[in-house]
């Protein structure tokens, strides 16, 4: 009876250290799987991130501590790298973008030559985790506070156009309006067949397209409204010698 008793703690001692060896090799296969799947989530063929380089290779997905070779800067030069990568590839073909905003200097176009196949389709994806933004203004820098809370930036004519949205921290900034409390209204149509005498703005024409007929538009619009939105328009021209 004592040998009996004896022997249960034995075996029960065993059968703990085998469960324990168990659970430890379990425990180190799952870290195992867990990295790797991070690792293959995180993976592509080549990532894009703000502060990289077109000059890289593009297949890291940061800067290396010398700063030699990255990410590239630019979806158009991905867009090139992956019409090298896929040819003869029987695999996914991905591209990652990092966290930041991407400012397009033209349309990013994408033809036939740019697609995948059922064995190896071309994913653009954001980073795991990260934001990215595809955006197709332009950025507007060195503002000056004068008073208060008015702030002025100088444009260039020749990169910046007339626009009508404006952004701060993705939030839309309207135009000051002429009037704080009402509107300006017009009393007949000002559309004239000729260039009136005293102004240097000719008017736009019935059946011309923009920018025909008349030379650069004055950023100044008006519009109408309605239930369901509004619409507004720039004013091609004026009659200075009446109003």
């Amino acid at each position: 009876m004592n040998r009996g008793l004896q022997r249960f703690p034995l075996f029960f001692f065993l059968a703990f250290l085998a469960a324990s060896g168990w659970l430890a090799v379990r425990s180190q296969f799952l870290t195992r799987a867990a990295a790797q799947t991070a690792n293959s989530a995180t993976r592509a063929d080549f990532y894009v991130a703000p502060d990289g380089n077109d000059s890289w290779s593009g297949t890291h997905e940061s800067a290396n501590a010398a700063r030699t070779d990255g990410p590239f800067a630019t979806l158009e030069r991905a867009r090139k790298a992956v019409r090298e990568r896929k040819q003869g590839r029987s695999a996914p073909v991905v591209v990652m973008l990092r966290e930041g905003t991407y400012f397009l200097q033209a349309p990013l176009r994408f033809s036939k030559e740019d697609s995948g196949s059922s064995n190896s389709p071309v994913i653009y994806q954001a980073y795991p985790g990260e934001r990215p933004v595809i955006s197709g203004g332009r950025r507007i820098t060195n503002w000056s506070n004068p008073s208060g809370n008015v702030w002025t930036a100088k444009l260039n004519s020749r990169d910046y156009r007339n626009f009508e949205a404006l952004f701060f921290n993705d939030e839309r900034r309207y135009r000051p309006r002429t009037t704080e409390d009402g509107y300006l209204y017009i009393e007949r149509p000002v559309i004239s067949p000729e260039r009136t005498e005293m102004c240097s703005q000719p008017p736009r024409q019935r059946g011309m397209g923009p920018g025909q007929g008349q030379g650069r538009r004055p950023p100044v619009g008006g519009g109408f409204g309605g239930p369901f939105g509004g619409r507004r328009f720039p004013v091609a021209g004026r009659e200075c010698a009446r109003r």
